[in-house]
């Protein structure tokens, strides 16, 4: 499954993923992981934000969201 549009060789693919777990799975990584999940996914705009607002925070959300599943897909 291309994960992120890109089209890249099945064994680049894996070896990205591995990378992905590998950065992301000491202590420090989880902290970092954290972070960047209760700022992009546990968070929501408040009511009235502007579409910029709510545009931004969905490209957030997108990219947080390939890193969570590259983390995954590495183990």
């Amino acid at each position: 499954m291309k994960l992120d549009g890109l089209n890249f060789p099945t064994e680049f693919e894996k070896q990205l993923d591995s990378a992905f777990k590998t950065a992301f799975n000491d202590k420090p990584g989880e902290m970092v992981v954290d972070y960047l999940r209760r700022l992009t996914l546990d968070s929501t705009c408040m009511p009235g934000a502007n579409t910029n607002e709510v545009l931004m925070r969905e490209g957030a959300r997108w990219v947080v969201g390939i890193i969570l599943e590259r983390i995954h897909r590495g183990r």
